[in-house]
């Protein structure tokens, strides 16, 4: 009797390296279907500033990722796979003419003319973003990441006893992230909220076709508004933008129109020098619980309203009175940069728009932004078996997943 052998393969250990916190995961592949089987975040004590790419010496994770793998040891094997925060690189398209024969040295004469780059050694990746200028040029985008940072990832992620095998850059981590279980022939926008930045990648046929880093735009400016208006430390405030997050006025008719902003502003002016603001210490440790991102979970919007009486919308109103101004200034880079493709180049203006990243857990941004910017929205999702002990495959872990999934598929030559 032949005895038939399921086919597993195990991928890398992924790891992301953020601002705010460093997250692990990896996943396995089992009869072609993808299994999320460990996952966990670790939180810095201090988060990293927004702009790392002047600092002369990198910061070290490896306190967190010995936490991670202490708390966690059930990682399979030792090679990882890691992608580093977007405030350690910069991003930028340059216009190569058409004529010259060697990109590589274009980009380095390019960079090497920036006179915040000129003392420092830097890690380069550029692709070709297919936007034909009108003056006989090639777009290029450039990704680099001074060297030193680089370096002390790869020394953090071997003293913890793994072999670091490649360091992605962000957009190709995202580019990943949806690719490997849902692509499309069709352009599509991949927004990655993070603490520090925001990055928008337009992706086409498993390829990252656009990039742009969005100013002003770190989850942290929205988390700053409640701590400062709540007297709430970071983690809490996180848990606020889950729970009650905004009001989904597209379903429960909620309008944050001039009046009930005005009239929501002045009750909290009146109000917030004691911090009471219909939103008590107490309250909030009780009530923040767990965030799922699940569109599912964001729809429910109503019935929570329902059963939870005005207090739940209330609370969502003084809420949205406080953030609204960040969320919106992340909405307008958006929609500039929605504007510029829609204007240079309609082939990438996408079709539809994913949410990775801290950003995509506030509870109804997904209605409201698909609402601003004319075409669906939804957070990253991805359809697998989860056997990591999490609610769902959060879009905080979208990138260590991809950079996990890495190992499971094959690098074809060009695809860079």
């Amino acid at each position: 009797m032949k005895i038939l052998k399921s086919k597993s393969r195990t991928g890398w250990i992924g790891v992301d390296v953020g601002s705010h916190s460093v997250k692990l995961a990896q996943v396995a592949e089992v009869e072609g279907e993808i299994q999320l089987r460990q996952a966990i975040s670790i939180p810095r004590q201090t988060p990293w500033p927004d702009d790392l790419s002047q600092l002369q010496i990198p910061f070290s994770s490896e306190e967190e990722l010995t936490v991670a793998t202490t708390l966690c040891s059930s990682f399979f094997g030792y090679k990882a796979a890691a992608t580093i925060s977007m405030a350690a690189c910069d991003v930028r398209r340059l216009a190569m003419p058409k004529d010259l024969k060697s990109t590589e040295q274009f980009v380095t004469d390019e960079l090497s003319g920036v006179d915040r780059f000129r003392n420092s050694s830097r890690q380069l990746d550029f692709w070709q973003d297919d936007l034909q200028g009108l003056d006989q040029t090639t777009g290029i985008h450039v990704l680099s990441t001074p060297g030193n940072w680089i370096g002390q990832l790869a020394a953090d992620v071997s003293r913890i006893g793994m072999d670091c095998e490649i360091v992605d850059g962000v957009p190709f981590a995202m580019t990943r992230a949806y690719s490997g279980f849902s692509d499309s022939p069709e352009p599509v926008a991949l927004l990655d909220w993070g603490y520090s930045r925001a990055t928008l990648t337009v992706v086409q046929n498993g390829k990252p076709r656009f990039v742009r880093m969005l100013r002003k735009s770190g989850l942290v400016n929205v988390l700053q508004e409640l701590v400062e208006g709540f007297g709430l430390d970071l983690p809490e405030a996180g848990q606020v933008l889950g729970k009650y997050g905004l009001p989904n006025h597209i379903a429960c008719d909620v309008d944050l129109s001039a009046r009930d902003a005005a009239e929501l502003k002045t009750r909290h002016q009146h109000e917030k020098g004691s911090h009471q603001v219909e939103l008590p210490m107490g309250r909030i440790a009780m009530e923040s619980g767990a965030v799922s991102p699940s569109n599912a979970a964001q729809d429910e919007i109503c019935d929570e309203c329902r059963d939870l009486g005005g207090g739940f919308r209330e609370i969502q109103n003084t809420v949205a009175d406080l953030i609204i101004d960040r969320i919106d200034e992340v909405a307008l880079e958006v929609q500039r940069t929605l504007g510029f493709l829609e204007l240079q180049q309609q082939t990438l203006l996408p079709t539809q728009m994913v949410l990775l990243g801290g950003g995509a857990l506030i509870r109804n941004i997904s209605s409201l932004f698909s609402e601003k910017f004319g075409i669906p929205v939804e957070p990253w999702n991805p359809q697998m078996t989860n056997l990591a002990g999490l609610e769902s495959a959060s879009p905080t872990f979208a990138n260590a997943i991809a950079m996990s999934l890495l190992s499971l598929k094959e690098l074809e030559a060009g695809d860079r």
